[in-house]
């Protein structure tokens, strides 16, 4: 995983020995030459990144599936509150017209990761999430 990510520290701290990357494109390749076993990817990212690296020979797991809580954050400067008061509100508007979804289901690869969440095949494990920050 890259070495800033936080799901670097969540893998660890669920008992998951992680292998890290300062450099994201380095991890595909550092995969392909067995440096460690698998790479999860988010539902939204896997079928998108196995298109783009399908010349080096990595296949996506077909009966495994990692649940973690992993919310997206936007930053701004601190002095800028108007700009992040001005994101969130936009953000609920786009989620109370529903243009939020329908931007979001207009991804193929998004549309793929949200129907594989239904495939019964696949065994879920559910991973505790980031500690609540103080």
């Amino acid at each position: 995983m890259g070495t800033q990510w936080s799901d670097a520290a969540i893998m660890r701290s669920n008992g998951y020995t992680v292998t890290t990357s300062l450099h994201y494109d380095a991890l595909f390749p550092m995969l392909a030459l067995n440096r460690f076993d698998y790479f999860p990817r988010g539902l939204y990212e896997v079928w998108n990144e196995a298109e783009v690296h399908r010349d080096e020979g990595l296949r996506i797991e077909k009966n495994i599936m990692l649940y973690y809580p992993a919310p997206f954050y936007f930053f701004v400067n601190k002095k800028d509150v108007a700009l992040a008061e001005r994101i969130e509100r936009g953000l609920k508007m786009a989620q109370e017209d529903g243009s939020f979804d329908r931007l979001l289901l207009s991804f193929p690869w998004f549309v793929r990761g949200m129907q594989e969440q239904k495939n019964s095949k696949r065994k879920l494990f559910v991973l505790d999430g980031p500690a609540a920050q103080p």
